[in-house]
């Protein structure tokens, strides 16, 4: 009897509760509030504490590319172009581009040792008609990644490209410029050869200059960066260049430099300054492009690297936002603080429905809305 009376006044409105159920009162509410968001800190601050060789691990990665593959669709989808296909001996083969970039301490389309991406093709025997690469290193999360890949003109054109039909990616860690654990991407893509008579050809950079007279030096090309104190960013692409020229663009993530010759032959130097900070372009690194058009109108791209990119390191909102999915199995925490979530936004929905349907003319308002902003907490907390 005591524990039918009780449960009545807790959930059931009524005259002698004053038709406000004790669980729903504002100081329960509130503190319901407080724990729940607790909880989350408690989970948040867990991730936090995580040591980052665990951001590392091969679970994460396979989560990172995942979503490079997932979000690499949704942009040709959203052109009408249809999805290409995971295809084993491109992940192969992006992974073994992964893994040379860092054991030979290079961040280029072209190894050290002048191996190309025809050469990683044809080690996994990988018999293609077109193919194509996109690199990307001091990855943090696959929005930015994405971002700057778009902003790229040679490595969007290989994301929407109609010829391709398969894509591999590949996820390496190791040490770039002096920082420890950082996540080097290749992305390759292809389509297999046809008829025996195919030619192959590589789409985007082939950093080949054959066609023209023009000799390009990249060993000693470079963009510089400098972070003014006027909340701005200085690029200064300088380039060495011997040939009959009409023409220098170096595409840096989405700024054009247009560059001009100077009075020492052959080098060629142009400058742009954009409001901006460091970090906003640095969230991934890509190398930039150099576009050169010879007096006969052929224009050849290849790679001109960066002076000294920062490398950032994962912010604390990025540790859980990685971690929320592809540690989600390792660590029971993430999974049972949100059915804990879950659970009690069935219970306070079930209870706010008590209140306002059995005793439908007896109404709290702020007892309904303060329900309301409690249930739509919990949703949020589920939700992030």
């Amino acid at each position: 009897m005591y524990i039918r009376r009780t449960l009545k006044n807790y959930f059931v409105p009524h005259a002698k509760n004053n038709y406000h159920p004790h669980i729903l009162h504002t100081k329960r509410a509130i503190f319901y509030s407080l724990f729940f968001l607790t909880m989350k800190l408690i989970v948040f601050v867990f991730v936090v504490l995580l040591p980052i060789e665990t951001f590392t691990m091969p679970d994460m990665l396979k989560s990172m590319g995942d979503k490079i593959i997932s979000q690499t669709n949704q942009v040709r989808n959203k052109l009408g172009i249809r999805s290409l296909e995971g295809e084993v001996l491109l992940f192969s083969s992006a992974n073994a581009k992964s893994w040379d970039m860092v054991q030979n301490n290079y961040f280029e389309h072209v190894s050290p040792t002048g191996k190309h991406l025809g050469d990683f093709l044809n080690d996994v025997n990988y018999d293609y008609s077109v193919a194509g690469e996109n690199l990307a290193v001091g990855y943090h999360n696959a929005d930015d990644m994405m971002k700057a890949w778009e902003n790229s003109s040679t490595h969007y054109a290989n994301m929407i490209d109609k010829d391709f039909q398969d894509m591999g990616i590949g996820l390496a860690v190791g040490t770039y410029k002096g920082v420890a654990n950082v996540i080097f991407v290749t992305e390759h893509f292809g389509k297999p050869i046809q008829n025996s008579n195919s030619i192959q050809q590589i789409a985007g950079i082939t950093e080949d200059f054959d066609n023209t007279s023009v000799v390009f030096d990249s060993e000693r090309s470079q963009v510089l960066w400098q972070e003014n104190a006027d909340s701005t960013i200085t690029l200064t692409a300088r380039a060495y260049i011997n040939g009959p020229v009409s023409k220098v663009i170096v595409e840096a993530n989405q700024y054009d430099i247009q560059l001009f010759p100077t009075d020492k032959d052959g080098i060629y130097i142009g400058k742009i300054q954009f409001v901006g900070n460091s970090d906003d372009l640095f969230r991934a690194i890509i190398n930039p492009t150099i576009k050169i058009t010879d007096v006969k109108g052929f224009v050849k791209e290849g790679n001109i690297v960066w002076s000294n990119p920062k490398i950032l390191t994962v912010s604390s909102i990025e540790k859980y936002n990685q971690s929320k999915d592809a540690l989600s199995q390792m660590f029971s925490i993430f999974n049972v603080s949100r059915g804990i979530y879950l659970f009690f936004i069935g219970f306070f929905t079930f209870a706010l429905l008590l209140k306002i349907f059995v005793e439908f003319r007896k109404q709290h308002p702020h007892v309904i809305l303060q329900t309301l902003l409690l249930i739509s907490l919990l949703v949020v907390l589920f939700e992030v």
